[in-house]
């Protein structure tokens, strides 16, 4: 299959970026491309590969790169690829990423097809699974490829109310299941998802190192009421980890 993956950027550090993106390219074959959309700050050429296409916006949209998902997508599906994936600019991929989705994809027909996670510290170093990315009730952006199939819902990065792009993982994961596609999980938590908020380390009960966000919880508050407030179903998510052998269950 013929696959992109798009990472949308905002002042991303020169280090994270190239380590996204040299995760995509240690297992893209030759005619896939991994597609850069850098929204409205400096565009940062961080490899000359010809397989990583770059697409400048001249104004940031301020949607958590939702918009940017969006227009790769559809610069994407312009180049006939045949499946779409999205990879944060801080967060890296394992080697056997994609070959475990297009696997699972193959033996299950599936339509969108969902990866576990796993949080890492700011420095790359492993904390825990993430079991609450399970295919089921949660898939992380990071985590979903789309096929050609299914396509067709990822307006849906774009044209959400712009109050709901704070939730967006879960507004578009609700969207696939109310469309009736068909979904499939790997089983295997093959995205490493860097903790850049506080509340990672302390659910797991460390310190959060210098170097953090500030959370938008406001932001997420307010889109889950007005979400609610519309008659919508709750989209509320519990963090839940499992480090190594041992499942620690946070709520």
């Amino acid at each position: 299959m013929k696959l992109a993956v798009i990472i949308p950027t905002f002042n991303e550090s020169d280090e994270f970026l190239t380590t996204a993106v040299n995760s995509v390219l240690s297992q893209l074959h030759f005619s896939s491309f991994c597609i850069v959309v850098v929204d409205g700050s400096k565009p940062k050429q961080i490899s000359h590969s010809d397989q990583v296409l770059y697409i400048p916006l001249p104004k940031n949209c301020n949607d958590f790169g939702d918009t940017p998902r969006a227009v790769g997508s559809l610069y994407a599906a312009g180049l006939g690829v045949d499946a779409i994936l999205y990879l944060d600019a801080d967060n890296f991929y394992d080697v056997n990423h994609l070959t475990s989705l297009l696997e699972t994809q193959s033996k299950t027909g599936a339509e969108v097809i969902v990866s576990g996670r796993k949080f890492v510290r700011i420095d790359g170093s492993y904390m825990a699974e993430c079991l609450t990315c399970d295919g089921v009730n949660f898939a992380d952006t990071n985590c979903l490829m789309f096929t050609r199939k299914a396509f067709g819902i990822l307006h849906y990065w774009a044209l959400m109310a712009p109050e709901y792009h704070a939730i967006d993982d879960r507004i578009m994961w609700f969207a696939i299941k109310k469309a009736g596609y068909k979904t499939a999980f790997t089983g295997l938590h093959t995205v490493n998802y860097r903790a850049t908020y506080p509340g990672y380390y302390e659910d797991l009960g460390e310190t959060p190192p210098p170097g953090v966000k500030r959370p938008d919880s406001n932001a997420i508050k307010a889109a889950l009421f007005k979400w609610r407030s519309e008659g919508n179903p709750n989209l509320v998510v519990r963090w839940r980890y499992r480090n190594h052998q041992i499942q620690r269950k946070i709520s």
